[in-house]
């Protein structure tokens, strides 16, 4: 049986065309999909940590317990509770977008109470 390659050093992941995972942060994870991406977080759920989406650029379609709809910016932090069902994936683009290049998404595992949202930014606290 082959052996794993130990990755712990990477902050960085991509799988090209799809999606890239960006580490570089502690309790962070930040996911940007290029335009045309037709990647998926798959419908999942969290039993131990409530997790808190952002979007940071352009438009994601979220799916929270059954319901979906379109996020940007403007919505700031969506929070998922634990055992919820959840999914995103990049929003279809609208005419005036299919120009535009990829958006991001930031993703956080941690208690809201160690974060406070100032500015536009999430900055850790704790």
């Amino acid at each position: 049986m082959p052996l794993r390659t130990n990755t712990t050093s990477k902050t960085s992941f991509t799988r090209p065309g799809s999606v890239t995972y960006d580490l570089s942060a502690r309790e962070l994870v930040t996911i940007i999909l290029p335009a045309g991406s037709d990647w998926n977080s798959g419908l999942h759920w969290h039993e131990t940590h409530v997790e808190f989406l952002q979007i940071i650029k352009g438009r994601a379609e979220v799916t929270l317990n059954g319901r979906t709809r379109n996020y940007t910016p403007d919505d700031g932090i969506i929070r998922v509770e634990r055992f919820g069902q959840h999914e995103w994936k990049r929003a279809k683009p609208r005419v005036s977008e299919a120009f535009e290049a990829g958006g991001g998404l930031r993703q956080e595992s941690e208690p809201m109470s160690n974060w406070l949202l100032g500015n536009g930014r999430i900055q850790r606290t704790g």
